[in-house]
């Protein structure tokens, strides 16, 4: 197995569950915008539904104000999905990162063993023509 290996297969997994992460935390973003994009259009078309009677209009009222609280709800779980999605894309780069600079290290790794490699096999050869010199001298 080649030098490093298994610390860019950890990088790599790192940087792949921080990715998922990060689609996760999008992924409920969007099931709250939906959310609220729902309860906002029903809320209009409650308004426009209902007549003036006054025992309508305090049904109305009541549920206008459980509406407007969950829209409320909605915003700050919004701001927290918001936060938390910064959060996880910084982990993202972070790993990313993390696994770019492993990768270069394994690349460099991998230049000075096959400059060395190159260089034993000059030596093989040096020594082997040597001794056909020897030989037929």
């Amino acid at each position: 197995m080649p030098r490093f290996a298994t610390v860019h297969e950890l990088y790599l997994r790192e940087e792949d569950e921080a990715r998922k992460e990060v689609g996760r935390l999008e992924r409920r973003r969007a099931e709250l915008v939906a959310a609220g994009e729902a309860l906002f259009a029903e809320r209009l078309a409650v308004a426009a539904a209902t007549g003036p009677a006054p025992a309508e209009r305090q049904q109305l009222l009541a549920w206008w104000s459980a509406v407007e609280l969950r829209l409320a709800a909605l915003g700050g779980e919004l701001q927290t999905a918001d936060k938390a999605i910064a959060a996880a894309r910084e982990a993202l780069i972070a790993a990313h990162r993390r696994t770019a600079a492993i990768a270069k290290v394994r690349e460099l790794d991998a230049e000075r063993e096959r400059r060395a490699e190159d260089r034993r096999e000059q030596r093989r050869n040096d020594d082997f023509a040597a001794l056909r010199r020897l030989i037929n001298a």
